[in-house]
């Protein structure tokens, strides 16, 4: 992995030195029936998978729920997951778009908030 701090223009520490060498949970972010993401149940899965052992949380990464999110509720879940696991593991931030632009902006927003690592996709 090259260091994202190319990419996002901030953060000079992330990269492959914080990327973990064996499991990274990729978390599931769940909706309640109002249609609102459901903090509570993201908050518990956060501290299931760092008890269970998990070595990383990717959030917004592969599960396919961030392409249905807007940008806000994309970023406020970054940094949501960055404030709740709070250093006990690294966070990776998942700022993938069909919009190059809207990628570029999602990575600098996340490397801001204290993502260690980012994960991004070609569409």
């Amino acid at each position: 992995m090259s260091n994202m701090s190319d990419v996002a223009g901030t953060r000079e520490d992330m990269g492959k030195e914080k990327v973990p060498k064996r499991l990274a949970s990729c978390i599931v972010i769940l909706w309640a029936y109002n249609q609102e993401i459901n903090y509570d149940k993201l908050d518990e899965m956060f501290g299931e998978q760092i008890e269970g052992g998990t070595d990383a949380i990717v959030i917004c990464g592969t599960t396919g729920e961030s392409a249905t999110m807007s940008e806000q509720e994309h970023i406020d879940v970054i940094r949501f997951a960055i404030d709740r696991v709070n250093h006990r593991v690294p966070v990776i931030a998942g700022t993938s778009s069909n919009c190059t632009a809207t990628a570029v902006q999602l990575s600098k927003e996340a490397a801001e908030a204290g993502a260690d690592a980012l994960l991004i996709m070609t569409p």
